[in-house]
C-alpha cells in the first residue's frame, strides 16, 4: 500500500506544478502544449490505478476528465477538472492509507501537497442537486428531498450569483453538502458517427465528476431518465433508472439517503 500511495502523490505533486504552469491567452482557453501534457499526466495517473488494482478509485478518476482533447479547452472545463483530479487524489492517498491499516474508513484527511481548495464537510442534512433542463423533475426532486425527508436541498441556480466566476459559485454553495444527485435527462441532441442519440447537459458530467472527487462516489447518485445515453466513462456506475417523474423511484431514493446516512 506504500507504493500506490507513494506514486499517487507524486502524481498530486505533478499535478499542481502543471496547473501552475498551464498557459491561457487572453480569450481564457489554454495553449495545445499546456493541455497535452495534462492529458499524459492523465494516461499516467489511469496506469498506475489500473496496475495497482485500484479498481474502485479507476472509474471514479476517469468520470472526472472532462477537458475536450481536440478542440479549445474553456476556463471553467479545466479549472473544475483540474480541481476535480486534486481532491480525488488527496482523499484516495487518505483511504488507501485507512485500508492499509486494516479499516474501511471514509474519513477525508489531508496530504501535504499546494491546492487551493478545501475539503467539504458531510453534514448530512445538505443536499445538492445536479441537473439539465428538465425543470419539472428538478422541482419534483426538490420537493422529495424536502417535504419527505425534511432536507436542505442546494440548486445552483436558484443561488445569488455576488459577481462570483461559475467555479467559485460551485465551491461555496456545495459547502456543507453531504449528498448529491445527478440528474441525466436527454436535453442534448448528439449525432456522433452516424449514431443519434439525446444525453445529459454537459454541466451535468462536469459536476458530477467534481462531488465524485469532494464527496465520494458513495455519497453521490445519477437519476437517469428513459433515452439518455450515458457516457462510456460512467459505464460499470450504478444509478437509479426513471421513465417520465422521478417519483417513480422513491424507494430507491430513500434506500440511498439511509445507506449514506443522510436520513435514518
Amino acid at each position: 500500500m506504500a507504493d500506490i500511495t507513494e506514486l499517487l502523490s507524486k502524481q498530486l505533486e505533478k499535478l499542481v506544478n502543471l496547473d501552475s504552469e498551464c498557459k491561457v491567452d487572453k480569450n481564457a482557453f489554454f495553449d495545445l502544449e499546456s493541455i497535452e501534457k495534462i492529458f499524459a499526466w492523465y494516461e499516467e495517473t489511469k496506469t498506475i490505478l489500473n496496475g495497482h488494482l485500484q479498481r474502485r478509485f479507476f472509474a471514479e478518476f476517469v468520470a472526472i476528465m472532462q477537458i475536450p482533447k481536440d478542440s479549445d479547452v474553456g476556463y471553467l472545463d479545466y479549472k473544475v477538472t483540474i480541481s476535480s483530479f486534486k481532491d480525488f487524489l488527496k482523499n484516495a492517498i487518505a483511504d488507501i492509507e485507512t485500508y492499509s491499516d486494516g479499516m474501511k474508513s471514509k474519513a477525508k484527511r489531508s496530504v501535504a501537497a499546494a491546492s487551493n481548495t478545501s475539503d467539504i464537510t458531510k453534514t448530512g442534512k445538505k443536499v445538492f442537486i445536479i441537473h439539465g433542463h428538465d425543470y419539472a423533475n428538478l422541482g419534483n426532486l426538490e420537493k422529495l428531498l424536502k417535504d419527505r425527508f425534511d432536507l436542505e436541498v442546494v440548486i445552483l441556480k436558484d443561488k445569488p450569483k455576488k459577481s462570483r466566476p461559475l467555479i467559485v459559485k460551485l465551491e461555496e454553495e456545495a459547502e456543507g453538502v453531504g449528498y448529491a444527485f445527478a440528474l441525466f435527462t436527454p436535453d442534448d441532441f448528439t449525432v456522433n458517427e452516424n449514431e443519434e442519440y439525446y444525453e445529459a447537459r454537459p454541466n451535468v458530467i462536469l459536476e458530477l465528476g467534481w462531488f465524485f472527487a469532494k464527496i465520494g462516489r458513495e455519497n453521490v447518485s445519477i437519476l437517469l431518465k428513459e433515452n439518455t445515453k450515458v457516457p462510456s466513462d460512467l459505464d460499470g456506475i450504478d444509478r437509479i433508472e426513471f421513465i417520465k417523474v422521478i417519483n417513480e423511484q422513491f424507494e430507491k431514493i430513500e434506500l440511498e439517503l439511509k445507506t449514506a446516512g443522510i436520513i435514518e
